[in-house]
């Protein structure tokens, strides 16, 4: 939970991944159609591997028979799709650093709350040890003073002598 002082910093950091979602994936795709290398390589790829993928558990699900091959899709239906898996990627994996980031700062907090209760009852308890021992010396004192007094009220009472002041 976050305090009334502190700034929400998970819900900037998923407006920040919203916001910037649609750019990056634009970035990809225009990157991908620069760069054929990459489109080939990576988009391309990525997209046929999706589909078929896609295909093949479809296939399943409606129990039907998986088929040797597959139909093959348009180098640049495969581009744009590649380019979109890859910016929807990069969009989840941000997110899920902002999410990790996020749940190690609350574990952090939460512990460093438990260390400061956890200290705090220790001194606690290292006073309540410190009052034990000062009232065992006094009560020690008492006995002893008790012990004296008696011893003089025993001798006073022996000599029948009037009791002086202490």
């Amino acid at each position: 939970m976050v305090g009334g002082d502190q700034f929400p910093l998970f819900r900037l950091g998923t407006l920040v991944v919203r916001q910037l979602s649609a750019p990056v994936a634009a970035r990809i795709k225009e990157y991908a159609r620069r760069h054929p290398a990459f489109s080939r390589a990576v988009c391309m790829r990525t997209a046929r591997t999706y589909r078929a993928g896609e295909l093949r558990l479809k296939l399943w699900s409606l129990r039907l028979k998986q088929p040797r091959h597959l139909p093959p899709i348009s180098d640049r239906q495969a581009l744009d799709t590649g380019a979109d898996i890859l910016g929807e990627a990069v969009v989840f994996g941000l997110g899920a650093v902002a999410i990790v980031f996020e749940v190690n700062r609350q574990a952090m907090r939460q512990e460093a709350k438990a260390l400061e209760v956890r200290s705090h009852w220790e001194a606690l308890l290292l006073q309540l040890e410190e009052l034990r021992r000062e009232v065992a010396l006094q009560q020690a004192d008492l006995e002893r003073l008790h012990a004296e007094l008696q011893a003089r009220v025993t001798l006073l009472d022996d000599t029948h002598a009037p009791i002086p002041h202490l």
